[in-house]
Parts: structure tokens; C-alpha cells; sequence
């Protein structure tokens, strides 16, 4: 098996990700928009990892009641991929939006 196979992409990341419900909105993560970015550090063959694997994302709300739960959430989904610790940073600048086709949805 070749090492690229071994590797992670943004995409994998994110799939995982979308397994994370926002407890209020009840909708994930990837769907209310608030990842802003995955980063992926160097992979490390002889170990199968890479040096880490780092969230960027926001809130609905800076006070959001539910931002250890859905930390944990993050953690724990990226830990199931077995390539690295993760790492998550919270970023509130730009404030989050609600993205377009969700309000639709939604009916707002």
C-alpha cells in the first residue's frame, strides 16, 4: 500500500466532521458553516500519523452553552480516523452567518 493512501485529505476530515450536530440547531457542523478551515500537518510514514490534524472553526453564538461538547465531539470523531491528534481552535472573526441554502431550509 502506497503512502498516499495512508495519508488524510481535507475531504476525509470533513466527512468525519460532518458527524458533529450542533446540540441547538441540530444540524452538523459542515452544514451550518462554522468550519472555516482544516489543516493537516506533515505525515510521518514510519508512524502512520501525521504531526497533527487542526480545526479552525466558529460558533453561532461566542457563548455558545455547547462549545466543550461539540470540542469533544470533534476530538473524538477525529480520533476514530487513527492518523493524529487534533487540534481545535475557535475563530470568531468573521462572526458566523447562517448560510444561505440552510436559511432556505429553514424558512427564514
Amino acid at each position: 500500500m502506497s503512502d498516499k493512501v495512508e495519508m488524510l485529505t481535507k475531504e476525509i476530515v470533513i466527512e468525519k466532521l460532518k458527524n458533529v450536530i450542533d446540540p441547538e440547531l441540530n444540524f452538523d457542523i459542515v452544514k451550518l458553516g462554522l468550519v472555516r478551515d482544516v489543516e493537516i500537518g506533515e505525515y510521518f510514514e514510519e508512524l502512520g500519523v501525521h504531526e497533527y490534524i487542526k480545526v479552525t472553526m466558529t460558533l453561532t453564538s461566542p457563548m455558545c452553552p455547547f462549545v466543550d461538547t461539540m470540542i469533544e465531539d470533534i476530538e473524538n470523531n477525529i480520533a476514530e480516523l487513527g492518523k493524529g491528534e487534533c487540534q481545535v481552535e475557535l475563530s470568531f472573526d468573521p462572526p458566523w452567518e447562517c448560510p444561505e441554502d440552510l436559511r432556505l431550509e429553514l424558512g427564514l
